[in-house]
């Protein structure tokens, strides 16, 4: 949904099931849809390139059958993304999906990621009863390091 608070006005635009990443750059908002894994019809996830001088999809690009992608961060015009292990980059131009991943991590279960100075920050929720940890990649995905956190390690956040 658009709200838009000068005029008090919602647009509602159909964009995917499950829509669980946004980002903003240059006048476009990019969305993933992780679509319907559990609990409905299953679904694959969507990648929606939504203009936001006209509030209209200029771009879907839809992910082969099976494919549930989880996050999305933008970082110098590329686009991340996980889907599973792994770790995606396509540009904010691309008019399809990348055909290999940049590398895939070695995490129990990837239960944040986030993009900071140019290092790519995993959080391993591992098995939800235990400490996780945080791993760290550069952005060709050489490991740079990991550290050790609580239970659930669910957002990453430059301070």
């Amino acid at each position: 949904s658009i709200y838009n608070l000068t005029s008090n006005v919602l647009e509602n635009i159909e964009v995917g099931d499950v829509p669980n990443g946004m980002v903003e750059e240059d006048g476009f908002v990019y969305i993933l849809c992780s679509g319907v894994t559990w609990g409905g019809t299953p679904s694959s996830g969507k990648l929606v390139k939504l203009n936001l001088a006209t509030n209209s999809i200029t771009q879907t690009i839809d992910f082969p059958d099976g494919q549930n992608p989880q996050f999305l961060v933008e970082e110098n015009n590329q686009l991340y993304y996980t889907l599973n292990n792994s770790i995606y980059s396509l540009s904010t131009q691309a008019k399809n999906l990348p055909t290999s991943a940049l590398f895939t991590s070695n995490a129990t279960y990837i239960y944040s990621f986030d993009i900071i100075n140019n290092t790519i920050y995993i959080g391993d929720a591992k098995d939800f009863s235990s400490y996780g940890e945080v791993q760290y990649y550069s952005l060709s995905g050489n490991i740079l390091g990991k550290f050790g956190t609580g239970i659930g390690p669910n957002f990453i956040t430059k301070n």
